[in-house]
């Protein structure tokens, strides 16, 4: 028996045995518990499927994890080009020739 199935029968027997004591068990909050065993009891495994989460929060969730990740890779290409383009400007402003002109 996997874990999800192991949650699905212990979400099950709430209604037989003490809930605190299953939510102990589990290693859940009341509120995770009872917020659980309604989508278990709503949709079976395929409920708990996302961590107790909804299909469209987890996918909400990942698309996020997703842009932020491309963001920061984003940040930092950006900050190399920075980096690089300042190295190319002071190498181009040493080695430029500097035109003094005398005052009269």
């Amino acid at each position: 028996m996997d874990p999800q199935e192991k949650t699905g029968d212990r979400l099950e027997a709430v209604e037989r045995e003490p809930p605190q004591e299953i939510a102990r068990e589990l290693g859940l909050g009341m509120s995770t518990l009872y917020t659980w065993r309604d989508r278990f009891l709503e949709a079976g495994l395929e409920g708990l499927k996302y961590g107790g989460k909804s299909k469209a929060l987890h996918e909400a969730e990942e698309g996020l994890r997703q842009a932020r990740q491309a963001i920061g890779k984003l940040t930092m290409e950006l900050d190399e080009k920075k980096v690089r383009m300042e190295e190319a400007r002071k190498k181009s402003s040493a080695s430029s020739p500097v035109l003094h002109t005398r005052s009269r």
